[in-house]
């Protein structure tokens, strides 16, 4: 395992929505040639010929990530966006990197750097394979799509320090694109800029984050610093043990420091949907003999409460089985749209509902796997 793949994210993790790697086949190798030559064309390719500046930024992040330069370098004439970002195919085994003129000028050379540091991540970690927000088929899938995106740009933003060589290149260069604004109008105190982030904690609204592809700055800001002060950190790039806390406890503060811009609405969500699927899915099990008995209706009030019991007796007097059936199945439909981690916890707490009713062990195992099936487990 790289170092690169040592520190990143853990909440950036596309297995936890079955991302796939699609196959390069000879059309789309075909749009690269012709995305390259729009490049070719339209921008101009950094060399130390023409940009001896900016080839040695580039040089001095490949030596410190410590991998191969498989990319090309470009800038574009754009006085109005303060951009960067990483063009490539799915499965390619090389990428263009575009710079704006105004990110280029509104940059020092070590916080370009940065910037060139998270880009090269984008490809190293191959976020375009993650699932688009804007093909989502619901408002859940969308969510958790934009969960794993914002994921993903604290990963990239990590790459980008270590190619940078300090924290404060990364930092400022953070809020120089977050104000537009170059060094002669900011005052770099970064403790002063998080004050926002307790100014946002008392506020009860909901925010329009929830929709955004990236955290906040505050929130990037917030979890460098964090990352700097890891074990992990600490020891791999500093030959120091001086870390406050292990990177895994660091990633669910900074997990938790988001919620606090975007709000709990995917969180509330994603539980609503669990414990929808997780009671009908114990309901199923509970009725492979046709019968709801006592002893269950009594193990299914100490899992789900009297009221759900008695919604659910009422609903069997008055349903036939197929619409039994057309409701788990709907909810377990519904359930497709949670993290794989959410989906093994409902197959894991009717396991253990299972375990504490009477029945026909080899059929509930069997019934237990179909509906892993209906999932994305099997």
């Amino acid at each position: 395992m790289s170092v690169l793949d040592q520190i990143r994210y853990k909440y950036d993790d596309p297995k936890e929505f079955t991302s796939t790697i699609e196959i390069v086949d000879k059309e789309k190798l075909s749009l690269k040639e012709s995305h390259l030559k729009t490049l070719l064309s339209s921008s101009i390719q950094i060399s130390k010929e023409l940009f001896p500046t900016l080839a040695e930024s580039v040089d001095n992040v490949f030596q410190r990530l410590k991998i191969e330069n498989k990319f090309t370098f470009f800038i574009t004439a754009n006085h109005m966006e303060t951009q960067a970002y990483c063009s490539s195919m799915p499965q390619s085994d090389s990428a263009e990197i575009v710079l704006t003129s105004k990110i280029v000028e509104l940059l020092t050379a070590n916080e370009l750097e940065y910037v060139l540091g998270h880009e090269i991540a984008h490809f190293y970690f191959q976020h375009s394979l993650y699932p688009n927000p804007n093909e989502a088929k619901n408002r859940i899938q969308q969510l958790n799509a934009l969960d794993l995106s914002r994921a993903a740009e604290i990963s990239s933003d990590r790459v980008g320090f270590i190619a940078a060589g300090h924290l404060d290149h990364s930092l400022r260069a953070i809020l120089k694109i977050a104000s537009g604004l170059g060094e002669k109008h900011i005052q770099f105190d970064y403790e002063k800029y998080l004050d926002q982030l307790k100014q946002i904690e008392s506020m009860n609204t909901r925010s329009g984050e929830i929709l955004n592809t990236h955290p906040s700055f505050l929130n990037r800001v917030q979890a460098l610093t964090w990352f700097s002060e890891s074990k992990e950190y600490q020891k791999i790039f500093t030959d120091k043990n001086q870390g406050k806390h292990s990177l895994s406890t660091i990633d669910d503060k900074i997990n938790e420091s988001i919620k606090t811009i975007t709000g709990k609405e995917l969180e509330v969500s994603n539980k609503e949907i669990l414990d929808r699927a997780v009671m009908w899915g114990a309901l199923h099990i509970c009725l492979l003999d046709k019968v709801f008995s006592k002893q269950e209706q009594a193990k299914f009030t100490e899992k789900f409460g009297d009221k759900a019991k008695m919604s659910i007796i009422s609903l069997l007097k008055i349903s036939n089985p197929a619409l039994v059936s057309g409701r788990i199945k709907e909810y377990f439909a519904e359930a497709n749209s949670l993290p794989i981690r959410d989906q093994h916890k409902i197959v894991e707490e009717i396991k253990s509902f299972a375990n504490h009713i009477n029945g026909n062990q080899e059929q509930i195992n069997s019934e237990i796997q179909n509906l892993e099936k209906l999932l994305r487990l099997k």
